[in-house]
């Protein structure tokens, strides 16, 4: 409020008024030592913070999205508040308190977490009864159908603030409002409203088939609610908006289509009834996830690939087929798993009974090669923190002793990585318990424990590695060049990359150029180095033990911190020159001097399916940008559904398609003021290009604009 005041930063501002910060201000002085930020500040020990994006730090990770905000990432347990209601669930907890003996000292903690309970249940129906008494107040002013409309939301607001729901207004009402309270209790981003179209359609269905109901007005309450959702905020510092830009990070993920619990397909009216939402409002939230698999019915695939083509970024395609083993993997049952959702951007999650720090941090895998190279040292400086000496670029006598040092330092890193956040973790149940949230997360009332100190039923924590086409694309060029073809030696790449490729114009054009390989090419060469690289980070990261009695899982996507990220970092082997951004999630190279990916459509997907990707259990989206004019013509949607139907089955699991041309966004670039309302894609979540950076706005017209090529299958989908 006072020294990077919200209102005045050049993007991602909030508006409040002089009150506010009187008013908060005001109170700073007492919470100044006291916040989690303070706690967690003073328990990180040097090396943790030597290895953060903190003031002198490597680099190597960023983790301040959960020193400074809640978590959020996860899914309630709409269905068992639906069923019982507030007043329902206000006699469960009511039960375990009077249940409770009290003589037992292992009590003590469980009766003060009921009686958090109670209070935040009691906050919730105060919280439904205000909008009552506000839409009562607004309607004696009404005129019309909207005097009748404001009188049935203030009905429908007394009614839910105790009881179930009874209609599919009152439901999405009731969805809405506990939603907004879990916002408001933690400050937490991406608050799933689970599989929508399967948990909503037993009240919709209900509703037509009496006649209480038209699709028509349907359709209007489901939009009104996307537009109330697009409204919700998180607010967060600014480091922290660095690595997730765009403004709209408060809102909720919506998952729809999928299998059942039987393993059949379980699209119905509902599913495209939330599909034509998505052109009907064009906001960058909620973000809607489908769910494919290889039954997924070819008219929903079809419908999908029209809504895409609008531009939008929307909807989001994950795959069944993966998700679901690697589900089962995590030891999530078989109706568990067929049931999943997205809890956040990307991430799988077993909606009302796990509670995962699905983004916990972003590791940044490319800081660790540089490391590598470098004995231990960052390329543009040899004073500060280091990692541990493990040789030089210079002196490596083999490719395979590379790959020894660089697999030292990922363990080295990877260590302090998950001990910094696993201290974040512990200041949060210090502090930061969630007693409102633990009502609505299956397990914690059972057990009487909040879910920050692990009550709910699975609680394993998510770390993106970043950057890890630019770290194949090094290791592959060093290998090409140094090792198999000799083309220079460690010493001159070196000597090249500290000096930012100043004075070796031609190695800088050889590593960019076709005669290296290239991750994103269909070419084993540098496509099995990216595996190895990907197959290294998720078996360092699997299976450690965190704070919550889970354990960590591994995600390969980076949202907008491979900006940030890549702006901490010095030239690097795939030819990057310092400064510029990472590659986004799985993608291939792009950076100065163009994209490293140049064999089409077909080979890049072709590369990103060679990934073990049902490994990568916290998510590994592929981000892909078709140009417009790639889909004109009758066989356009084709295309698009065969370019889907043709990733999924080669084990990809999540599929990004952005298609916006080139020209529109430099154009938007030059004249944001034409742009007001254009919305883009960043990666696992769409937002107004307003609100970006500017970093970020050139890192997304660097991406590749793809079209099809002669070699994609262009067999229309069953």
């Amino acid at each position: 409020l006072r020294n990077q005041p919200f209102r005045e930063r050049p993007h991602n501002r909030y508006s409040h008024s002089a009150e506010v910060d009187r008013q908060l201000l005001g109170i700073a002085d007492f919470w100044r030592g006291r916040t989690v930020a303070d706690r967690v500040m003073d328990s990180l020990t040097e090396e943790q913070l030597a290895g953060s994006t903190r003031a002198g730090g490597l680099g190597v990770y960023a983790i301040d999205m959960c020193i400074n905000a809640g978590i959020g990432h996860l899914i309630p347990d709409y269905l068992t508040l639906y069923r019982l209601g507030w007043s329902g669930m206000r006699k469960e907890v009511e039960q375990k308190l009077a249940e409770m003996d009290n003589s037992l000292p292992e009590n003590i903690s469980k009766r003060v977490f009921y009686r958090a309970q109670l209070i935040t249940i009691d906050a919730s129906i105060a919280y439904c009864r205000r909008f009552a008494t506000l839409a009562r107040k607004m309607a004696q002013t009404a005129e019309g159908s909207r005097q009748e409309e404001l009188q049935q939301i203030a009905k429908n607001c007394e009614w839910v603030s105790e009881k179930p729901p009874r209609t599919f207004w009152e439901v999405m009402q009731l969805g809405a409002l506990a939603a907004s309270n879990i916002l408001i209790e933690a400050n937490g981003h991406s608050i799933g409203f689970g599989r929508f179209d399967q948990v909503m359609y037993c009240y919709y269905r209900q509703d037509i088939d009496n006649n209480r109901l038209t699709k028509a007005f349907a359709q209007e309450i489901i939009e009104s609610a996307m537009v109330k959702i697009c409204g919700y905020m998180k607010l967060r510092d600014w480091a922290t908006t660095q690595h997730n830009s765009g403004r709209g990070l408060g809102g909720l993920t919506i998952t729809i289509g999928g299998v059942d619990e039987h393993g059949q397909d379980a699209t119905n009216e509902l599913t495209y009834m939330i599909l034509d939402a998505i052109p009907h409002i064009q906001l960058g939230q909620p973000w809607v996830v489908v769910r494919l698999h290889e039954r997924t019915p070819g008219r929903l695939l079809k419908r999908v690939c029209q809504i895409l083509k609008i531009g939008t970024g929307e909807p989001k395609l994950v795959n069944d087929d993966v998700v679901i083993p690697s589900m089962l993997a995590r030891g999530r049952s078989l109706k568990e798993a067929r049931n999943y959702s997205i809890g956040g951007l990307v991430e799988p999650d077993v909606a009302g009974q796990e509670y995962s720090w699905h983004d916990a941090a972003y590791f940044n895998l490319s800081r660790v090669l540089e490391l590598t190279l470098n004995n231990g040292r960052p390329l543009d400086r040899q004073d500060g923190p280091s990692g541990p000496a493990t040789g030089s670029l210079a002196d490596f006598e083999s490719f395979e002793q590379l790959l020894q040092a660089f697999q030292q330092q990922l363990a080295y890193w990877v260590n302090c990585m998950v001990a910094s956040v696993n201290v974040i973790g512990t200041a949060h149940q210090q502090l930061k318990p969630l007693p409102y949230l633990s009502t609505l997360m299956g397990g914690c009332t059972e057990r009487g424990i909040d879910v920050s100190m692990g009550g709910a039923r699975y609680n394993s924590t998510g770390v993106q590695g970043v950057g890890l086409a630019n770290v194949a694309d090094s290791l592959a060029a060093i290998k090409h060049l140094v090792f198999d073809r000799q083309m220079t030696s460690g010493k001159q790449l070196l000597e090249a990359l500290q000096a930012n490729w100043e004075g070796f114009d031609y190695l800088y054009a050889l590593v960019n150029g076709s005669k290296v390989p290239h991750y994103g090419n269909d070419d084993d060469y540098a496509d099995n180095i990216a595996q190895y690289v990907a197959d290294l980070w998720c078996k360092e990261v699997s299976g450690r033990p965190n704070m919550r009695g889970g354990v960590f899982q591994p995600g390969l996507f980076s949202v907008s911190s491979n900006v940030p990220l890549g702006a901490l970092l010095a030239a690097s082997a795939d030819g990057r020159k310092a400064g510029e951004p990472l590659s986004d999630a799985i993608s291939p190279v792009h950076n100065m001097m163009g994209s490293h990916d140049t064999k089409g459509i077909t080979a890049m997907i072709n590369s990103a399916a060679k990934i073990d990707q049902e490994a990568v259990s916290n998510g590994v989206p592929l981000s892909v940008r078709i140009t417009p004019s790639a889909l004109q013509g009758p066989g356009a949607v084709d295309n698009m559904a065969s370019l889907i139907r043709s990733y999924f089955r080669a084990g990809g699991m999540h599929l990004q398609i952005s298609v916006i041309s080139q020209e529109t966004l430099i154009d938007a670039h030059r004249n944001p003021e034409k742009y007001r309302g254009l919305l883009v894609y960043v990666e696992g979540y769409s937002t107004l290009w307003s609100e970006l950076g500017d970093s970020l706005k050139e890192e997304i017209i660097t991406r590749t604009e793809l079209s099809f090529d002669q070699n994609t299958d262009l067999t229309p989908p069953d």
